[in-house]
């Protein structure tokens, strides 16, 4: 009788998702790059912090949006990328808005190295957004192939490459895993850029293509293409265990520790902004018939000592007199006769 997947795999200590085992993570095939470790140290930037440390605790500084990183303010129109070279042929899967694509070919040396392939209908993307026909008209004339309604699981019309691109793609196709291999150059690797870990499970059973290492994704290289979310990683798949790149290097424990000091300490140095105090109120003067004077001379009060003062002289006014007053109201006079309606 054959054993329960689930209990094989955790009795070796793996982790059962889908009905695959997979390994627990390996510290040693996580990197980072040698830029965000550089700006989360020495420029004690939290939200590069974060990205190595993933979580934080009761004693880390809360983390911050990644636009207050330094290096997306400073370049904000410069996109760098740390795992791809200018001389490669790339495939960029997915890429319906095309704005990937458009920070790429400033990248690369030859725009016909760029390939996109879709797998939505043309017309149903200038339905969505009409303003795509330039940008494909665009692209387009600048040398880079656009194929729409393509088969993720059958790509090898389109050639081979050096790099296969997916960002935030559906993980779980396993079509595209199981031919994904027959569309890559010698030494070619796929990118898959993902939050979860479901592109490892599936890249167990490709075939040919293992899980090389798992890159933490850095907004701040591309400041200007927008993401669903930002604490994620870039699966490197690849046919043999290569060279992920020299611009990286592994998160060790001695990293998270420095990250972690770092967001301690920029807790404990932060200072709470001082609040403003409310202006004390003036104490009122209590004057009798303070309502009624101020109502009849029509007068705005301007302190205690002015209020004291016109209040006398009001009532020195008023001495002798009767009310109501037995003042004749004058009589205005027209022609020798006195005007009707007075």
């Amino acid at each position: 009788m054959e054993a329960d997947p689930s209990t094989a795999a955790a009795a070796n200590g793996s982790k059962v998702i889908n009905q695959q085992p997979v390994m627990e993570d390996n510290p040693s095939r996580r990197f980072v790059c040698s830029a965000t470790a550089e700006c989360a140290l020495k420029r004690r930037c939290v939200p590069c912090g974060y990205k190595i440390l993933v979580h934080g605790d009761a004693e880390t500084a809360a983390n911050q949006r990644p636009e207050r990183c330094p290096r997306m303010k400073a370049d904000a129109t410069k996109a760098t990328f740390p795992l791809l070279q200018p001389a490669m042929k790339m495939l960029i899967l997915h890429d319906s808005s095309l704005a990937f694509t458009s920070m790429l070919k400033g990248f690369v040396h030859d725009m016909h190295q760029l390939t996109v392939a879709i797998a939505e209908p043309r017309a149903l993307i200038l339905k969505k957004s009409p303003d795509m026909a330039k940008r494909i008209k665009k692209l387009d004339a600048q040398g880079v192939a656009i194929h729409f309604e393509v088969d993720p699981s059958d790509l090898q019309p389109l050639g081979q490459f050096d790099r296969v691109l997916w960002n935030f793609g559906d993980a779980a196709d396993d079509a595209f895993f199981q031919h994904i291999a027959t569309s890559l150059l010698p030494q070619g690797q796929v990118h898959i850029t993902t939050k979860n870990q479901h592109a490892i499970v599936a890249a167990k059973a490709a075939r040919g293509l293992t899980p090389v290492a798992s890159v933490v994704f850095d907004r701040s290289f591309t400041p200007g293409y927008k993401v669903p979310y930002s604490d994620c990683d870039t699966i490197v798949l690849a046919a043999e265990d290569v060279v992920v790149s020299d611009l990286v290097q592994p998160v060790t424990a001695a990293l998270t520790a420095q990250v972690r000091a770092m967001l301690v300490q920029a807790k404990e140095s932060k200072t709470e902004r001082p609040t403003k105090k409310k202006p004390a109120e003036k104490p009122t003067v209590d004057v009798p018939y303070e309502k009624e004077y101020f109502d009849l001379m029509n007068l705005k009060p301007k302190g205690k000592k002015h209020k004291i003062k016109r209040k006398m002289e009001y009532e020195a006014n008023q001495e002798g007199k009767s009310r109501p007053s037995n003042r004749v109201l004058p009589v205005r006079m027209e022609n020798g006769k006195r005007k009707k309606g007075w």
